[in-house]
């Protein structure tokens, strides 16, 4: 059921770039700029977010790992999942509890992340499956060679939400990777092609910013024009 990608991939890849390739790259731009300021807060921060990522609107989402980064930044320590609940007002019963029992079983994991996520092919984080891990790498950085699949990209793509088994979804992943490879080259980030097909799939092609998650800093410039990768 999930090998091989039909035409319709390929298309909708190369028009959810054309329409929001430009914006996603802009804020990859400012992603990337943001990490390096501090790389220890922001692999911490994008950990956190990954974990919360299931269960609330994207809004919500970040504001939520926000306050929990600040709170972990200050020293505050989780003792159960009442002690989170402040934070997580606006996500489901079900989502809340996975939330606080996979963010608190991984509370000193974070903490001692060293500037770096663990990659795909190391030990996983606790939490953290297929969707979510490989969100994280992205979110850390976005030229890794990662797809996030969730329920959303998996009805675009296969017209069913059917979660993947682990070697299904690397191979799925591995496929989406060589196809962006193949049309936009080396040079342009996996999340630049996986970010515009979400906003398609997920949004109605809305570009759904994430700018929120770096808080204050400054705007950049893009570095590079969208055009440059289909030359």
């Amino acid at each position: 059921m999930y090998t091989g990608l039909n035409g319709k991939i390929a298309k909708d890849m190369v028009s959810s770039v054309a329409v929001h390739g430009e914006s996603v790259m802009h804020e990859i731009t400012q992603i990337i700029a943001h990490r390096e300021r501090d790389r220890v807060s922001y692999a911490q921060l994008c950990a956190i977010k990954s974990i919360m990522s299931v269960g609330a609107r994207l809004e919500y989402n970040i504001d939520a790992a926000l306050k929990i980064h600040y709170a972990m930044r200050q020293g505050f320590r989780p003792r159960d999942r009442f002690d989170l609940k402040p934070f997580l007002a606006h996500y489901g019963t079900l989502s809340y509890a996975a939330n606080c029992k996979n963010l608190i079983a991984s509370w000193d994991e974070i903490l001692e992340l060293d500037g770096s996520v663990p990659t795909w092919d190391e030990r996983p984080m606790y939490g953290q499956g297929d969707k979510v891990r490989a969100w994280n790498i992205a979110l850390f950085d976005p030229y890794a060679d990662v797809f996030t699949l969730d329920r959303h990209m998996l009805r675009g793509i296969f017209g069913n939400d059917k979660t993947p088994k682990h070697s299904e979804y690397k191979e799925v992943m591995q496929a989406l990777i060589a196809l962006h490879r193949r049309i936009f080259g080396d040079n342009a980030p996996p999340l630049m092609s996986q970010w515009s097909m979400w906003n398609e799939y997920r949004h109605k092609g809305i570009h759904a910013s994430h700018l929120a998650i770096l808080g204050n800093s400054a705007n950049i410039a893009i570095q590079q024009p969208i055009t440059a990768f289909f030359a």
